[in-house]
């Protein structure tokens, strides 16, 4: 008998349960396809404290028969009321909101990928009567997410309902001098006198936040700045708005940066913050967040 003909689902309801999957968590992200930073044992878990626990986990993880974790759903309850009157239960991907989250998806061992989606799709339709619609928002197609629980969807006789959100990326080269290629004449000129304009005065730098005890005043100068240029065009920033997102930046960044996963990085004048970018550094990629600089500094050159 194989590992793929037993496989079994269970759905784990309380964090307790949750909490006790941490090592295998972290191990079966290493594992999957495409390993993303939003579906880190981490990610969720700090999400969940600024949360509390006030959120109803509805993680399914499906095993094989020696009990090794193959593959995570992990999703959570909410409710929500539509048009005034009616009230749904909806799944919803864990670390969804107020995050800055992206690319959700299932994570699968590579080795038993469809065996373990359909398993998913299987429990989601043996738990129908506890929820009214599955609500996946942000869902790629360029790392297999999409097949994915769509395979699970399909199989299993559950409906899907899809419109199609784009998405950017820039392929980024080994050095500065080769990025400026992907240009224009043009516009390769206008970078260059930007890049000479903002760097040109003593007391200029840009630097990049390696040290906890930095965090702070980092995250400070993101969230002013980042206020400071959208009230310039009338409108409160995402920080401003969502207060659960600034306290998900200040709860995740420390542990991000623990991880080597943090990319943070400043422009200062004489000390003073003057342009701030967020992302994250995983699986080859820079994910690129949020950013916030004062508008009237070299007229937005630093922002640039």
């Amino acid at each position: 008998m194989t590992d793929t003909d037993t496989m079994k689902a269970q759905i784990l309801r309380t964090w307790t349960e949750v909490d006790a999957l941490e090592a295998e968590w972290k191990q079966l992200v290493s594992r999957s396809q495409e390993p993303s930073v939003f579906l880190t044992f981490e990610f969720i878990q700090a999400w969940r404290r600024v949360n509390g626990d006030t959120t109803e986990p509805f993680v399914i993880c499906v095993s094989a028969p020696d009990g090794t974790l193959r593959g995570i759903a992990p999703l959570y309850i909410s409710k929500i009321r539509l048009v005034g009157f009616l009230d749904l239960t909806v799944l919803r991907f864990i670390a969804d909101a107020n995050s800055g989250a992206e690319y959700p998806d299932w994570i699968v061992d590579n080795e038993f990928e469809d065996t373990v989606t359909d398993e998913i799709g299987s429990a989601l339709r043996s738990q129908a009567s506890n929820w009214d619609i599955i609500w996946l928002p942000k869902v790629t197609a360029w790392n297999g997410a999409r097949d994915r629980i769509a395979r699970s969807a399909d199989s299993n006789g559950l409906g899907i309902r899809e419109r199609d959100c784009k998405f950017s990326c820039v392929a980024l080269p080994e050095d500065m001098e080769e990025f400026e290629q992907c240009f224009s004449a043009k516009r390769r000129q206008q970078l260059r006198r930007n890049t000479r304009k903002v760097f040109r005065e003593d007391g200029v730098e840009f630097e990049q936040c390696v040290d906890t005890a930095e965090l702070p005043q980092y995250l400070d100068a993101l969230m002013d700045l980042h206020q400071i240029r959208w009230k310039a065009v009338g409108m409160d920033g995402a920080f401003k708005r969502r207060p659960l997102m600034a306290a998900f930046y200040r709860e995740f960044a420390p542990v991000a940066l623990a991880n080597d996963w943090l990319g943070l990085f400043a422009v200062k004048d004489g000390g003073e913050f003057k342009a701030v970018q967020f992302g994250y550094k995983y699986n080859g990629a820079f994910l690129q967040l949020q950013e916030g600089f004062d508008p009237d500094y070299l007229k937005g050159g630093a922002g640039n």
